[in-house]
């Protein structure tokens, strides 16, 4: 396509569209609701929570053999060991997703419309600190 083509379709967005409050809101509100489901998807909390007590209760059984005589104190030792790691995963698997941020934050939106503050078609109503009412909420 002709740059003479092009550029207009490109101002008719970024000057008109992307300055519209409701186009913006649909815009960010969708990305984060797709953001919430990627987080969400990889990480099932009920079968963390399940393989967390059955690695609970493995380890009360590998104690129980241990104190019945039916396993040597080394033997116990290294199960336990083995269990212990495998909880270790659970947990950080919970504390990661728990320390998840947004992906837009005020910096991210400001990196973004940044290259654009000299722009004819941007004044102050409709630069950074219009997007970054949509963030702040």
């Amino acid at each position: 396509m002709l740059r003479t083509k092009l550029e207009p379709i490109i101002d008719g967005l970024l000057g008109e569209k992307l300055i519209q409050p409701e186009f913006v809101r649909k815009l960010i509100e969708a990305f984060r609701r797709e953001e919430t489901r990627a987080c969400n998807e990889g990480l099932n909390q009920g079968a963390i929570a399940a393989n967390s007590r059955s690695l609970s209760e493995k380890r009360q059984r590998v104690l129980d053999g241990y104190f019945d005589g039916l396993i040597s104190k080394q033997e116990c030792s290294c199960r336990i060991d083995e269990v212990e790691r495998e909880i270790a995963v659970y947990r950080r698997l919970v504390q990661e997703s728990a320390s998840r941020r947004p992906f837009i934050t005020e910096k991210t939106i400001l990196s973004i419309v940044e290259p654009f503050a000299d722009w004819g078609f941007w004044n102050s109503m409709t630069g950074a600190p219009f997007f970054l009412m949509f963030v702040r909420k």
